[in-house]
């Protein structure tokens, strides 16, 4: 069996962080927190874009690259909107928790689109300039 490359295990381990925050958050935020479709609903985007990282299609390379920094800006991303739900008492989160998975999945993979259709250019210029990309 073939591993992965290091990029594909970093952004499947971002999206798995991701996802785990998520999903503490919505089980915080519960009053009486009950395994539903809310659950499904926060991770799918998450497990959406790992479902992406994994598929073979396209070149391996580009594929494994542009998925690893969609990943790590999702990160950053979920990090960002959850934390600031972390603890709130405020009754109107329930909004966030239904708006937030869907931009992310649609932000997502445009974002991965972009990165994957303008990658090249960005890495030739990067290993132009640093020397130190492969």
């Amino acid at each position: 069996m073939k591993l992965p490359r290091r990029s594909v295990l970093v952004g499947l381990i971002a999206l798995l962080i991701s996802a785990v925050i998520a999903v503490a958050t919505l089980i915080r935020q519960s009053s009486p927190f009950t395994w539903d479709l809310w659950v499904l609903w926060v991770a799918a985007p998450y497990i959406a874009l790992a479902a992406a990282l994994l598929i073979p299609w396209g070149d391996p390379d580009r594929r494994a690259r542009t998925g690893c920094i969609t990943a790590l800006v999702i990160l950053a991303v979920t990090h960002y909107f959850y934390r600031g739900i972390w603890g709130s008492s405020d009754s109107m989160i329930g909004v966030l928790f239904a708006y937030v998975p869907m931009y992310l999945l649609a932000t997502g993979a445009v974002l991965w689109a972009l990165l994957y259709w303008l990658g090249p250019r960005i890495w030739a210029w990067l290993s132009a300039e640093t020397g130190k990309l492969d």
